[in-house]
């Protein structure tokens, strides 16, 4: 009965599980730009460590704003990060604080390059844009 009331929804649910990486560098890519929504621009955020602290705001992520038409970026901001979440080995997640390597670029310009093609290359799988 339950299918026969709603024949008309369409609509498909995953559940995803995956294994956590005890990354030294976490973030977000958009296709197209989250502010302006202009689609010519896309804008990626990193921040060291656990993705969980960047998308929490407990740390200032830098940001970088590329043309999908050009290679490098025209904007890049890069923060100060005094403090890095990570995975402790007995389970769960522990603030580490950081010395000067805070300030350093999160992402090279090489994997920043690699960030922006990957996601591309969702977009247009998708057709629309990702993040």
């Amino acid at each position: 009965a339950y299918g026969e009331q709603n024949a008309a929804v369409s609509s498909a649910v995953a559940v995803i599980v995956q294994k956590m990486v005890n990354s030294q560098v976490s973030g977000v890519a958009f296709s197209a730009h989250p502010v302006s929504q202009r689609n010519d621009l896309m804008v990626v955020e990193a921040c060291w460590g656990l993705g969980e602290a960047l998308v929490s705001g407990e740390v200032t992520p830098d940001t970088y704003v590329v043309s999908k038409h050009g290679a490098k970026p025209t904007e890049k901001h890069i923060s100060t990060q005094s403090k890095m979440l990570i995975s402790k080995t007995s389970g769960g997640t522990a603030w580490k604080d950081l010395g000067p390597e805070g300030g350093i670029q999160k992402l090279s310009d090489d994997l920043l390059k690699e960030v922006v093609d990957q996601t591309k290359k969702l977009e247009a799988f998708f057709g629309y844009p990702v993040d």
